[in-house]
């Protein structure tokens, strides 16, 4: 039986943003999901198992610090990276767990690498 791929979820409201985590995540060999709004990530974390959750902090309807509250509480998900184009400090405040944080506008490359040093923590 072959090792199960590792698997990123990304939640970001803007498609093109999306793609673009989604393309880098997938080149370094990841298996990729994506969801639009948090209650669709959300859906998508009860059904499987996610390594890694990277997620926009500003989106309609629920916010992605709301998120990872969520899936943190749940258990569904303990590795986050979250993207904004506001300061590092505002995108992370009342966090309940530690959270890695990257500004927008991203680079693919960097993306695939902050990932790769969340998923390199715990092994």
């Amino acid at each position: 039986m072959e090792p199960r791929k590792l698997t990123i979820l990304v939640v970001d409201d803007e498609p093109p943003m999306r793609h673009l985590v989604r393309r880098a995540l997938e080149n370094c060999g990841y298996t990729v999901l994506e969801a639009e709004t948090g209650a669709a990530a959300i859906d998508i974390a009860r059904d499987q198992p996610i390594d890694v959750l990277v997620t926009d902090v500003v989106m309609p309807g629920m916010s992605g610090l709301e998120l990872v509250t969520v899936l943190h509480a749940s258990g569904a998900v303990r590795r986050f990276l979250v993207m904004s184009g506001m300061s590092a400090a505002e995108a992370v405040a009342g966090l309940p767990c530690p959270a890695t944080f990257l500004s927008k506008p991203v680079e693919p490359e960097a993306v695939a690498g902050v990932v790769r040093n969340l998923l390199a923590l715990e092994g």
